[in-house]
């Protein structure tokens, strides 16, 4: 949760701490709470209680983000941006040993597709 935070507080050039209800804050909150609820095995009272707020706040940010989404333009934006900085779609590099398995695994399926295509060939 904290590089999360970060992340977010970096962008905006904030403190999600902030008790502020200026429109930037609550977004960047909001973003945060969506972020470490979909990415995070946190639940929703201990991401609350990371920015000193309780468990319905967070449910309730969690509900309206997707709207807030969808009728802020910028916000859409700034949220593609921040998930591309929090990098959520890179994979953990394997080990040369899991890779040569994949492999191996890979080439008998194709061996056996091979064959498979061959007894399937049409001799006209």
């Amino acid at each position: 949760m904290e590089k999360y935070k970060k992340i977010i507080e970096q962008f905006y050039n904030i403190n999600l701490n902030n008790k502020s209800r200026h429109k930037k804050y609550i977004n960047a909150r909001a973003m945060y709470y969506y972020i470490c609820n979909k990415h995070t095995n946190y639940n929703v009272s201990e991401i609350g209680r990371s920015l000193n707020k309780c468990h319905a706040t967070v449910l309730h940010s969690f509900k309206e983000f997707p709207f807030m989404l969808q009728y802020d333009k910028k916000l859409n934006e700034d949220f593609f941006y921040i998930r591309e900085l929090c990098n959520f779609n890179s994979k953990p590099k394997m080990d040369l040993e899991e890779l040569l398995h994949k492999y191996n695994t890979l080439v008998i399926k194709y061996d056996i597709l091979k064959e498979k295509s061959k007894k399937r060939q049409f001799k006209f």
